[in-house]
Order: C-alpha cells, then structure tokens, then sequence
C-alpha cells in the first residue's frame, strides 16, 4: 500500500467545504503542531534530516498560510507491568522500558485555537485535525465563548472536525481508530476519515523551490520508494542529481516496449507499483542508451 508523508492542505481540508461555498484562509490560518523527531529514538538515521526538510518545504511551499509550532520529545527510561497472559497488571513483573512522549503539542494548539476566538473578529470556523481526547477542553471553551463573542457583536465559530485515520475496512486493523466520540459531540461537524483519494491530491510538488537548494521529497518518504530508490541510482549512472530530477519532470518520447510517458511525467507515473516499474525499465534503456553513445563518440 502507498505511504503518504509529504503532504499539504489543498484537499485534506478542502474537501470538506460545503458545495458553492467560497471560504478564505486567515493569515496563518494553518497552525501544525509538531514536535522535533529525536535522534537517539528515531527508527531511520536520516528521520531527523527527512523531518527538517518536510517542514522547510511546507513553509515555502505554503508561505505566510502556514504558522508551525514545534514542541519536543521526552525520552525517559520508566518502569512498567509486562503482559503475562490474563494475570492482572498488578500481579506482573516491572520490566523498564523507553518511553516517548510528545511535550508542548496540545497545549499549544489549546491555546492557539482559544487565542483566535477571543483577538480574531472575522474568524467564522476553526477545524481541528485530531482524534485526541485532550483538545475537548479547548472545545469546550470555544463553545463557551461564543456566548461573549454574540455579547459583543461578532460571528458565533462553528467547529469542524478532521479524524486523521483511514477508512475503516476491517474493525480489527490497529491503523483504523474510530472518530472520538467525545470530540465528535463538541463539532458541529464531522469528518470520520480522510481517503486515499483526498491524500493522492494533497501531495507535495516533489521538488520544493527553496533558494539556491530545492527541497526535495526523501526517497523513503515516496509512495513507490524502493523503486524510487532504483530508478534515481540508475540515472546516477550518467547524470548528476539535478538532472536526474530534470529528466524525471518532464515527458518522454513513446518507446515500443516500454510504458507511454508521453502525457505523464515519469515522476507523475512513479506514483503506482506499475508506473513505477515502467519508469524504471524507461530510465534502464535511457542509460544504457547515454553509455553507448558514449561510448561510440569516443
């Protein structure tokens, strides 16, 4: 199944506007609440590296609608109960264990989210994306304060609700949670799961003007990445890394054999198992035709 990392707002949110409707994004309107991945803790050595640069092409690529709040990652070695079988937890061994906690993130979008309500006049609608327990405070609060913000001649703001989970397909599959029940009665609106379609559409460009350096999508973040992985070590073999990326954004001439780029990009096809397969069997035959005119020159 595709992994989808590098993503923006152009259909996560979108698309749960109301049909005919035109909404427009206060300054900073998107607040993403993160925390810095720890190095000693991550499961890659480039997660830190990959992190950073995910987050330096979203402000770029999203400029002043974006507003990142970064909190940070507790590491602590802690004492808890390890499953024995049906015995109670009490009656269990201690084992120590690593634990990681996330610091800062729901405190800071508690209060942000208060902070606009009470400075922000125009402000119509705040939509959480979050399955979390611990913002029902915050939307509690919200609703109160609509009372004061009637009193003193502002809009009442509506709460709209994302749960960051995918469709649940089979009750038993640990990645599918289920909307917040709690949550879901404080919104005035809900949205249960985000599709595979809304994630498809919500894709970062891969390559994110940045300066003198672009920031581009870490190949283990790719949805095909091991054959990204192979196509971009086979052009390596007659281009540098920038034209590597040049060849891979623009459209090739049609190849008997070979799949049809013609229309698409071969960084468009790397998207699916099969165009990622005819991608790399196009960039196999562009190599071995470069060495060989090579070869023949000299």
């Amino acid at each position: 199944m595709a992994r989808f990392k590098a993503l923006f707002e152009s259909q996560i949110l979108p698309s749960v506007y109301h049909e005919n409707s035109t909404p427009q994004l206060l300054n900073q309107g998107i607040k993403f609440f993160t925390a810095k991945i720890v190095e000693k803790a991550a499961l890659d050595t480039n997660s830190t590296k990959d992190q950073e640069t995910y987050h330096n092409a979203l402000q770029k690529h999203l400029g002043d609608d974006l507003c990142l709040y970064e909190g940070y990652y507790a590491v602590n070695k802690v004492h808890v109960y390890q499953v024995q079988g049906n015995t109670l937890p009490r009656d269990c061994d201690r084992v120590e264990i690593w634990k990681l906690e996330e610091k800062q993130s729901d405190v800071n979008l508690a209060t942000e989210a208060l902070f606009d309500v009470v400075t922000q006049q125009d402000l119509e609608q705040i939509v959480y994306v979050s399955n979390d327990t611990d913002i029902a405070a915050s939307m509690i609060k919200v609703r109160e304060y609509n009372k004061i913000r009637v009193i003193q001649g502002w809009s009442q703001v509506r709460i709209g609700l994302v749960i960051p989970t995918k469709p649940a397909t089979d009750p038993d599959d640990e990645e599918t949670r289920r909307a917040n029940k709690t949550l879901s009665e404080l919104a005035d609106w809900t949205v249960k799961h985000i599709t595979k379609e809304w994630l498809e559409k919500s894709q970062l460009p891969h390559k994110v003007p940045n300066g003198r350096r672009p920031a581009t999508i870490p190949t283990s973040w790719h949805p095909e990445s091991e054959m990204f992985a192979l196509v971009m070590e086979e052009l390596g073999k007659v281009h540098s890394l920038s034209e590597s990326w040049q060849w891979l954004a623009t459209t090739k001439p049609n190849i008997d054999g070979l799949i049809d780029l013609t229309l698409v990009t071969p960084l468009d096809a790397l998207r699916t198992t099969e165009g990622a397969i005819g991608v790399y069997d196009h960039a196999k035959a562009y190599v071995k035709y470069k060495i060989n005119k090579q070869t023949n020159l000299g």
